[in-house]
């Protein structure tokens, strides 16, 4: 199993299929997978008996043949396992009045006695320090149960005695105490960041998946582009762009609904509502307004005139010679939703002559144009990053407090090189997490520590595939190996697309 963290790698043991060792290694038997299956079955009634019908299932592959399992009761009401595929099963017979198991003759020497062992030392032995029993579960997922598990008051250890070649085993006496009808809590879902889902868009759809990947869930089916998504904090609504409409998903209810529709905007460029719920910045035709977060109120307004008519609005219009006269293409809040950040396009600082992409951090709550304050603008005079000949900033996040994530444009209408700025020191980082370019759609997890992107890998040229990566802040430039998340093979159709995600705050 392979995973960014030890916790997601115990996930994966409690929760993933066993690897197909045939991956790894196509040349071997087809029957090794199978035997390799039954071994590190996650249920251990699902396994193996014995050391013995190991062996056999073995042998059974090395003369070809197909390896099936089954439970079998002999008589006594001992359980044992069979295998099928080698003729009869083992025989039993009974000694001092007591079932036994015959033991098998000896057959001849063959080499995969010695390979698969190897094999399986090494795929099971990673899980050892893990875990100290297969079964157990991890702290940040728990298993479903239909009712309390039985508890065992008293165990007897069996008694093995030796009748010739023969071993005769006694069964333990187990008083078991009665089951409770004590409610089982919900499984917990896997966090990482302070993530516990993550909504992206794919193929022009919005999907949903836990952090570690699993329980993926197309969401919308209208075939729509979608773009800018966000949760609420309520852990259920997310909110996204879809044309020139701002329109929200409720996972609860498996519902679509339209927030805000302006048909006679050029474009609806953000809708980014601040941490407390209280304010929504709306970038219209690339001007900006901010307004109080009313959902049944934003539910009326189809065009701008009514936005400045709402009750509390700050209406940051576009006064000449002011920062208000930026054309604001996406926009963040500060956690405290004291300061914004706006990517726009005007007059580069480092050379006045050219238009381009950039952000600058300002403090607007004066709600005036002329005393709106710049406290930080860039790339601008602060670096170069590479791949900003273009001038181009397709996309930008803000953990809200220190840290800014970026990339350029390179190739696929979007993709390029990822850089990392602090705005209090004024430094920018090229980040190569897994490689040279490309990426983009950096966002950082609630509380910083991660961050999920997109990657395609510019040296397969057009055979590059779209992957989604979630990784620790604090490891990106150590020489740190990461994973993709697993998704199905070809999950993304359009690599020019996206995938403009949005991490959700984990829910008690």
């Amino acid at each position: 199993y392979e995973a960014d963290t030890p916790m997601a790698v115990a996930f994966k043991h409690i929760t993933d299929p066993v690897p197909q060792i045939l991956v790894s290694n196509p040349n071997l038997p087809d029957g090794v997978d199978d035997v390799i299956q039954l071994a590190m079955a996650k249920d251990k009634e699902e396994r193996f008996a014995t050391a013995g019908d190991l062996v056999d299932a073995l042998r059974d592959v090395a003369a070809g043949q197909k390896v099936m399992h089954e439970q079998a009761t002999v008589k006594g009401g001992l359980s044992k396992t069979a295998v099928k595929g080698k003729g009869a099963p083992p025989k039993t017979v009974k000694a001092g009045g007591k079932v036994v198991a015959e033991a098998p003759a000896q057959k001849g020497f063959n080499i995969w006695l010695v390979i698969i062992p190897v094999i399986l030392i090494g795929v099971i032995g990673g899980g050892i320090f893990l875990f100290s029993s297969i079964n157990r579960p991890v702290e940040t997922e728990t298993p479903v149960a239909t009712s309390a598990p039985a508890t065992a008051t008293s165990e007897v250890v069996p008694q093995v005695t030796e009748t010739s070649s023969v071993a005769v085993v006694e069964p333990p006496t187990v008083t078991v105490a009665p089951a409770t009808d004590t409610p089982v809590a919900a499984p917990k879902l896997p966090v990482l960041g302070g993530v516990d889902k993550i909504a992206f868009v794919a193929n022009k759809e919005i999907y949903l998946m836990n952090v570690d990947g699993k329980d993926l869930k197309q969401l919308t089916f209208d075939g729509a582009t979608k773009s800018d998504l966000q949760w609420l904090n309520d852990g259920k609504t997310i909110l996204f762009i879809s044309g020139k409409t701002a329109k929200y998903y409720n996972i609860s209810t498996d519902t679509v609904d339209t927030l805000s529709t302006f048909p006679s905007e050029a474009s609806v460029d953000a809708f980014q509502v601040s941490h407390d719920n209280k304010q929504v910045m709306i970038a219209l035709s690339q001007e900006i307004y901010v307004v109080p977060f009313d959902i049944p109120l934003l539910k009326t307004i189809t065009n701008r005139n009514q936005l400045n008519k709402i009750k509390g609005a700050c209406i940051v219009d576009h006064t000449p010679k002011t920062p208000a006269v930026s054309r604001v293409r996406d926009a963040r809040w500060s956690v405290d939703d004291k300061l914004v950040a706006w990517l726009f396009k005007g007059n580069d600082s480092a050379s006045p002559n050219f238009l381009a992409e950039q952000v600058s951090i300002f403090d607007i709550t004066a709600c005036k144009p002329e005393l709106i304050t710049q406290k930080d603008n860039f790339p601008g005079i602060r670096f170069t990053p590479a791949g900003y000949q273009t001038r181009e900033m397709p996309d930008f996040d803000w953990d809200g407090i220190d840290q800014f994530v970026f990339n350029t444009a390179r190739r696929n209408n979007g993709w390029g090189e990822m850089y990392i700025y602090n705005w209090r020191t004024h430094k920018g980082v090229q980040q190569l997490p897994v490689g040279g370019c490309c990426y983009r759609d950096g966002r950082f997890s609630p509380d910083g520590t991660y961050l999920l992107f997109t990657f395609q890998d510019l040296a397969l040229g057009p055979e590059a595939k779209t992957a989604l990566y979630y990784v620790p802040v604090g490891e990106l430039g150590a020489g740190a190996k990461f994973s993709p998340i697993q998704l199905p093979e070809g999950f993304f159709k359009d690599p020019k697309e996206g995938s403009q995600a949005a991490l959700r705050l984990a829910q008690p």
